[in-house]
C-alpha cells in the first residue's frame, strides 16, 4: 500500500482549507523531522484526518529508526487524550497497539537521543523557564471547567499524605536549615515546611539573606544550611552534607 500517496492526497485536500473551529493545525513536514512553522509547511485537519495522518507518518518513516520513534510518540499521546473533547475516536484495538508500538520503539530508548540529552545537561542548557511555564499553566486552569477543577485539585500535593510526602522530599529535594537566635535558641526545619510561621520570614527573605548577607537576619538571627539540596550536583535527587560558615551575629 501507497501510504505516501494517501498522506498527500488528505494534505491536498486540505490546502485551501481555512481555520475553523473544530479544526486541528497539522505541520505537513513534522516539526520534529524538521519542519517549520512557515505557512506553506501548515494545513488544518479534521481531527479524524489529523489522527489518520499521524498513523500513516508512522509507515512513511518505517526505514528512519529514529523519526518513526518520534511518529510513535505522536500517535501514542493523541490516543492518550482520546477520553478529552477533542474529537478522536480511539478503538480498543487502535490504542492497544499505539501502546505496544511505544513500548517497543519508546523514544527513550535511542541511544542518539540519550547522547544528546547527556550532552546538552552538561553544557547546562536545560534552564527551566519559569515565564513561559507559568503562562502555560495559567492558560491551561482558565480553560478547565469547574468539575475538572475540582478533579485536578484532589490530586494536588495538599491533598496527599503530608507526612509520606515530607519523608520523600527529605530523601530526595529537601535542604535542612538550622536558625539560631539572639539568645542562642536553634530551631531547625526543612525547605518544605511553613517557614514563615516557623521563622517569621518567607522562604525566598531566607534564601535571601543567605545569598546576600551570608545568612545574617535583620533581628540579628543567624540562618545556615545543614544539608543542602542542589540541582547541579552530581549526586542529583539526594541530599548532600554542605555546612555553610555565615560569619558572626551582628545587631
Amino acid at each position: 500500500m501507497n501510504y505516501e500517496l494517501i498522506y498527500n492526497n488528505i494534505i491536498n485536500r486540505a490546502r485551501e482549507r481555512k481555520k475553523e473551529p473544530g479544526l486541528e493545525r497539522h505541520h505537513i513536514i513534522p516539526r520534529s523531522c524538521g519542519g517549520t512553522n512557515v505557512k506553506d509547511n501548515l494545513i488544518f485537519l479534521t481531527t479524524r484526518e489529523h489522527f489518520i495522518c499521524h498513523l500513516l507518518l508512522i509507515k512513511i518513516y518505517k526505514n528512519h529508526p529514529i523519526l518513526k520513534k518520534k511518529m510513535i510518540y505522536a500517535v501514542w499521546w493523541m490516543c492518550k487524550t482520546r477520553n478529552n473533547l477533542n474529537g478522536y475516536k480511539v478503538t480498543n484495538r487502535t490504542y492497544d497497539i499505539a501502546r505496544k508500538k511505544f513500548i517497543i520503539d519508546h523514544p527513550n530508548q535511542c541511544e542518539d537521543r540519550k547522547r544528546r540529552f547527556i550532552e546538552n545537561h552538561k553544557a547546562g542548557k536545560y534552564n527551566y523557564d519559569y515565564v513561559t511555564v507559568s503562562f502555560t499553566l495559567k492558560k491551561t486552569l482558565s480553560s478547565l471547567s469547574e468539575s475538572e477543577m475540582r478533579e485536578r485539585m484532589k490530586k494536588s500535593a495538599l491533598s496527599c499524605d503530608q507526612e509520606k510526602r515530607k519523608e520523600s522530599i527529605k530523601k530526595g529535594k529537601g535542604s535542612q536549615y538550622k536558625l539560631t537566635d539572639n539568645n542562642g535558641n536553634v530551631v531547625t526545619f526543612w525547605s518544605y515546611d511553613d517557614v514563615k510561621k516557623i521563622t517569621g520570614y518567607s522562604y525566598d527573605q531566607i534564601k535571601y539573606r543567605l545569598k546576600r548577607y551570608n545568612g545574617i537576619l535583620e533581628n540579628g538571627g543567624k540562618i545556615e544550611y545543614i544539608s543542602r539540596y542542589t540541582a547541579n550536583d552530581k549526586n542529583i535527587g539526594r541530599k548532600r552534607n554542605n555546612s555553610i560558615s555565615t560569619g558572626t551575629i551582628t545587631k
